[in-house]
């Protein structure tokens, strides 16, 4: 459940940031924190699920994340912010936002590890409109 309120929250936030960077305000909307709480819920839910299942494949698996691959991010955040790498590192880690930084690349790990094992077949396409047209057919008596 602290998973899912994180998210929660983590969700509204960028809904709210984004309205204000529009010049809009979420009362100028006529949403309420709180139904934005129960408009968010659901997909809070599936990102935790998601977030849940590819910890444990990364876990599973032995993935790990080590620090090379820590300080790759903060440099590539860096870049895109214009911000010093240092102060960035500093803002993560008096806000607690190292670990969950990990956890996401730890759970770009399991994606890239799934997607490389995954036994993926081109199948031919089936063209629809004769298989409708013998449906029809069928239903019509002929």
């Amino acid at each position: 459940e602290a998973l899912v309120e994180s998210h929660l929250g983590q969700l509204i936030d960028d809904f709210v940031e984004r309205l204000e960077r529009r010049g809009k305000s979420l009362e100028s909307t006529g949403k309420t924190l709180e139904g934005l709480r129960t408009e968010f819920r659901d997909q809070a839910e599936s990102i935790t699920r998601t977030q849940i299942f590819l910890m444990n494949v990364a876990q599973a698996e032995g993935l790990d994340v080590d620090p090379r691959e820590m300080d790759m991010y903060f440099n590539q955040l860096s870049q895109k912010t214009g911000q010093d790498v240092l102060t960035l590192k500093q803002y993560y880690e008096q806000n607690n936002m190292v670990i969950p930084v990990r956890d996401k690349l730890l759970a770009d790990k399991a994606v890239e590890l799934i997607y490389s094992k995954a036994n993926v077949k081109k199948t031919p396409q089936i063209d629809a409109a004769p298989a409708a047209a013998g449906e029809a057919a069928a239903e019509s008596g002929e």
